[in-house]
């Protein structure tokens, strides 16, 4: 909203990262809305649950994985052909200190 009222371009594009069909989702409605992808900065994660790992569930330890490892790959799967068909671009992906 900020953006419009500056004059500026803007979409918002929900996306669940550790899932693969709404990540491809969110690429091609950019791709669409825009003509292409020449950038992407990938900053999505989650803590541990704030939990000492030996009182973490398996589910729960696997969910920080899906979203903190597995999404960063899905997006780049999805990422990279949109890039490369602009002839390049640009990835930033950004880890915490735990990283």
């Amino acid at each position: 909203e900020m953006i419009r009222k500056d004059g500026g371009e803007a979409l918002a594009v929900t996306v669940d990262i550790a899932d693969e069909d709404s990540v491809r989702a969110a690429v091609e409605r950019t791709v669409t809305a825009y003509g292409g992808l020449d950038f992407a900065v990938n900053n999505a994660g989650m803590a541990s649950h704030h939990q000492q790992l030996d009182q973490m569930t398996l589910d729960q330890f696997e969910r920080v994985v899906r979203v903190n490892l597995a999404g960063t790959f899905l997006c780049m799967k999805y990422e990279l052909p949109a890039l490369r068909r602009r002839g390049g671009g640009a990835i930033v992906n950004i880890a915490s200190n735990g990283g």
